[in-house]
């Protein structure tokens, strides 16, 4: 059976720790190398530096380039996790309506267009053109206006096999699809925006 420890040994053990705390306390303090207050930090920083100097084996027009490629690779990283998640969601609405292969080029011009500085019904317009080459922007102005102004009956679509839809109900498809995808990546990049700042 174990011994239960008694009130004396438990006296004992702070009486303990308390004089090892308090000789800790009272020795003298080893300088902490990340306290930028202290001058060995800085003398401990300056030979860390030296040892990883980017400077000495790369000019500046190098470091700029490699300092691009990095970033382009991030953007593509970035992009690719919201259009796939915008891909899904598409699927999920409208993939037994419309083949797979239009999603996806809905899905990535609307990746395209979010970054350009264009008015919402520009932007949905620009999504679709190459899709629809055939038709002018006029007319799509007509088809992007329901959607852009939230005009009454402008969410619903038919329910049909892509094939089996007249011309100007797949434009309207399109239309109403390319609005969806514009939508969830404004939202999501907001959010990733929002993320950043708080």
């Amino acid at each position: 059976m174990n011994k239960q420890p008694t009130y004396s040994d438990s006296e004992s053990a702070l009486e303990t720790l308390t004089s090892e705390m308090i000789l800790n306390i009272l020795e003298e303090e080893i300088s902490d190398p990340w306290d930028l207050n202290s001058w060995e930090s800085d003398a401990y920083l300056s030979e860390l530096e030296e040892d990883f100097a980017l400077c000495d084996c790369l000019d500046s027009d190098e470091l700029a380039s490699g300092t691009e490629r990095l970033f382009s690779h991030f953007n593509e990283c970035w992009s690719n996790t919201d259009s796939s998640e915008v891909k899904q969601s598409l699927w999920k609405r409208f993939g037994q309506f419309v083949p797979s292969s239009q999603l996806d080029k809905i899905t990535a011009q609307a990746q395209n267009i979010i970054s350009l500085n264009l008015s919402p019904i520009e932007q949905l317009i620009q999504c679709v053109k190459p899709l629809l080459n055939h038709w002018s922007e006029d007319d799509l102005q007509i088809f992007a206006r329901p959607l852009i102004y939230a005009m009454r009956g402008s969410s619903e679509f038919k329910q049909a096999p892509w094939d089996e839809l007249s011309e100007i109900d797949q434009v309207r498809l399109t239309m109403k699809i390319a609005h969806e995808a514009i939508t969830q990546l404004q939202r999501q990049n907001s959010q990733t925006i929002s993320g950043f700042d708080g």
